[in-house]
This record gives structure tokens, C-alpha cells and sequence, in this order.
């Protein structure tokens, strides 16, 4: 069975989607090996590491524009999610 990938609303077929990566090998926005190391040892040897790193502008881009959507659900659906609560029930916050 052939895998399928969709970019924008083109369908490729697998030797295609194998000759693009081919081709973008090296022309992509973030370099792995330019700072993917350092930043690794920058994050094992901080006394407050973060429980996620981003690497990359163009992925930082994208984490950001969901954290906005899911901000905008969020408060679009708080009157909702706050009447599903017991009545009289103070909220605390999990941590962990």
C-alpha cells in the first residue's frame, strides 16, 4: 500500500515526497547541527530546566500560534467549562 502525504491541497505520492525531502535537505529554516547540541547542554546543565524545548524560529512561530488558539478556545468556552464544576467548590490549580 502507498503512503500519501498532503501538502497544501496537493496529494504526493511517496517517490515525490522522497525526492522533495531530498531536494530540501539542507534548505530548511533551522540548522540541527548548529546549535542543537549546545542548546541540549545549555538545558541539562540549567538548575531549572524546561519541561519542553522549542528549537527553531519557525517551530517557536508555530507553538505560538497554537497557544493562541487554544488560548482563544479556551476563553470562548470558560463560562462552560466553569458550570461543569460542584457548587460551593473552591478551584485549586495541580502541580506537580
Amino acid at each position: 500500500m502507498a503512503s500519501f502525504a498532503t501538502v497544501g491541497t496537493s496529494i504526493l505520492s511517496e517517490s515525490t515526497q522522497i525526492l522533495w525531502l531530498h531536494q530540501m535537505d539542507g534548505q530548511q529554516p533551522g540548522d540541527p547541527q548548529k546549535a542543537a547540541a549546545a542548546a541540549m547542554i545549555q538545558v541539562v546543565n540549567h538548575p531549572n530546566p524546561p519541561l519542553r524545548l522549542v528549537l527553531g524560529a519557525d517551530m517557536l512561530e508555530v507553538i505560538h500560534a497554537k497557544l493562541g488558539t487554544v488560548a482563544a478556545d479556551l476563553a470562548d468556552w470558560k463560562d462552560v467549562s466553569i458550570d461543569t464544576a460542584f457548587e460551593g467548590v473552591a478551584v485549586s490549580v495541580i502541580s506537580g
